[in-house]
């Protein structure tokens, strides 16, 4: 294939056609693009995506990887009998196909994905996971929550999306094949003004505009919104306040997978439905929320933007609940004239949802005139966490209610990520842990497990909201403990002995003897047994055993027999009874659906 000799004025074009290729590549859609050689023995990187991580990778880390490269190596043949552009499915996954023709000569093809068509449900996932792996997923597995995050990110398209995002691959074959290919420039903006930006957010503007992007810096006010923002983001004005939206918890005995699923859900509609509004810019916040940048009508006071502002984010949470059927909250920072210093508004409106989240409200509005810390020097993580041991020191609810709210709202104004915000929290409870064993005396053995048992909560903790949560109840735990230390110490020696349990179920565990082991008598070892894990004693060790069973017959290799023995059952037909009594299906039949 040759290709006639162009100017320089012309090359220069071409670098500009490329540009906008590698804006809607890279950019928005976020996935790479390869081109694939007829014969299939080379794949060349055209446009790299951020990430390097797929669905797809982890089937192939768990060599479960061979129904995908049979799904791919169909897509190759499609393409080249075919020799026309195709969109191909696995699973909830979608990739687009467009061959590479050379005057009718298959050549190979380009291919671009995986993207959705609906945000992933929790259903999905699982069976997802299942077929990658092999195993069924779990909340406390942290691959499986990895996985999950992975799979959440990747774009949702509707049908206008998918067929914008088909016929940009069309473009770039035949820029790749033709000469000159009129209007191409004109095509690739239509596509990135109508298509893209209408359905998937600006990887970084709305950063910038806040202020937290360290490596490029905005103005502090009076900067002129460039026409592309217009375009891309939505935005005519200069934004000049910040607010956090988040759903709630979808259920009190809702998991992580749940958590995730619904603010994924959330942020797509809450994108999609600011897009529509107009004069607001969004942008996922974590993975569990959305920040929202926004501002009042030209030429108002101050009362007068703060009163429509008010009014938009009201009706945009009342908007947001009656499409997606589920409660939303809001923090929304102060009002910072001219877009002066919108970090600031931004981390109060985060800080603001919180707070919402915990007193119970809808949405939180911090006042440009009494912020909660205003331009003050920012108090050490040092300071709050000793102001947390003399409040639990003197035992003044007050105080320590005071003092952990100032220590929660300092980790959550000042922007810390998850992980970050997790290793403070810990940091903190370490401290007073040892403060609470020279105070109580109750000795290291039971301050150990006590701890154990506190950090665990933290651990679990897989969303910020979560995280917020569960040092909360510890905090409270180690402040209810300190009153009553006896009970810190007969808690330990439970947990203890619960986590005995866990580890070998099949043991026959007599309640004389473990109730000697906690040094209590019988029946204040059951009513304190039920307090700690919640269940009777002999509900929680029939229950233990099961999980352990339910596992052997998930992987098959196993006789009945020789279950229940490794289980702690009697026999066979004893096993058997209480399964069918707690699944309402005989052992064998469970054994043959999984």
């Amino acid at each position: 294939m040759t290709r006639k000799i162009i100017s320089p004025n012309e090359r220069l074009n071409e670098f500009q056609i490329f540009s906008k290729f590698q804006v809607l590549f890279h950019s928005f859609i976020g996935r790479p693009c390869y081109f694939v050689n007829a014969e299939v023995t080379e794949w060349w990187f055209l446009f790299a995506s951020e990430g390097h991580l797929f669905p797809s990778t982890f089937g192939i880390f768990f060599g479960k990887s061979a129904g995908h490269d049979r799904y791919m190596q169909s897509n190759f043949k499609k393409a080249r009998e075919g020799k026309r552009p195709f969109i191909g499915r696995f699973g909830d996954y979608i990739d687009l196909m467009v061959p590479f023709l050379d005057k009718g000569r298959y050549r190979g093809c380009l291919i671009s994905g995986p993207i959705l068509e609906k945000c992933l449900t929790v259903e999905n996932l699982r069976l997802q996971w299942k077929a990658w792996t092999g195993v069924e997923g779990s909340d406390l597995d942290r691959d499986f929550l990895h996985f999950t995050r992975v799979a959440l990110n990747s774009p949702v398209l509707d049908r206008k999306g998918l067929e914008g995002y088909l016929h940009l691959m069309e473009l770039l074959v035949l820029w790749a094949t033709e000469n000159r290919v009129p209007g191409i420039g004109r095509k690739l903006d239509r596509l990135r003004v109508d298509v893209f930006s209408r359905q998937l957010p600006h990887p970084y503007w709305v950063d910038w505009a806040v202020g937290r992007d360290k490596f490029f810096s905005k103005p502090d006010k009076d900067y002129a919104i460039p026409q592309w923002v217009k375009e891309e983001v939505g935005v005519s004005r200069v934004p000049t306040v910040v607010a956090a939206l988040m759903p709630r918890k979808p259920g009190i005995n809702a998991g992580s997978l749940e958590v995730l699923c619904h603010a994924r859900k959330f942020q797509n509609e809450c994108y999609l439905t600011t897009r529509e509004w107009g004069e607001i810019a969004c942008s996922p916040l974590g993975d569990y929320g959305a920040i929202l940048l926004t501002s009042g009508k030209p030429r108002q006071t101050p009362a007068q933007a703060r009163f429509e502002i008010r009014e938009k984010i009201q009706l945009l949470c009342k908007t947001l609940e009656r499409k997606l059927q589920m409660a939303v909250v809001a923090g929304v920072g102060p009002i910072m004239p001219q877009g002066a210093n919108l970090l600031r508004s931004y981390h109060e409106a985060v800080a603001s949802m919180h707070s919402a989240v915990q007193e119970g409200k809808n949405i939180l509005f911090a006042e440009a005139a009494s912020p909660q810390w205003g331009k003050k020097s920012m108090p050490k993580i040092q300071n709050l966490i000793g102001d947390l041991g003399l409040s639990l020191a003197h035992s003044s609810p007050t105080h320590l209610a005071h003092a952990r709210e100032n220590f929660i709202y300092q980790l959550l104004y000042t922007g810390y990520g998850l992980e970050t915000t997790k290793a403070y929290m810990i940091s903190a409870l370490y401290i007073l842990l040892e403060q609470f064993e020279r105070r109580t005396g109750v000795g290291q053995s039971a301050t150990r497990t006590l701890g154990s048992e506190l950090m665990g909560r933290l651990d679990l903790a897989n969303t910020l909201p979560e995280l917020v949560s569960a040092f909360k109840e510890s905090i409270d735990s180690l402040a209810r403990y300190q009153d009553k230390p006896r009970d810190a110490s007969v808690t330990a020696r439970l947990n203890t002995i619960l986590a005995d349990i866990n580890k070998e179920p099949q043991k026959p565990w007599r309640l004389s003897k473990l109730s000697r082991r906690a040094e209590l008598s019988p029946p204040t070892f059951l009513k304190w047994f039920k307090k700690v894990s919640g269940q009777s004693f002999g509900g929680y060790v029939r229950k233990t055993r099961l999980s352990k069973a339910e596992a052997l017959l998930k992987e098959g290799h196993l006789t009945l027999e020789r279950i229940a023995q490794e289980c702690g059952f009697a026999s066979a037909s004893t096993f058997s009874i209480i399964f069918r009594r707690t699944f309402g299906t005989s052992p064998r039949k469970y054994a043959r659906k999984v």
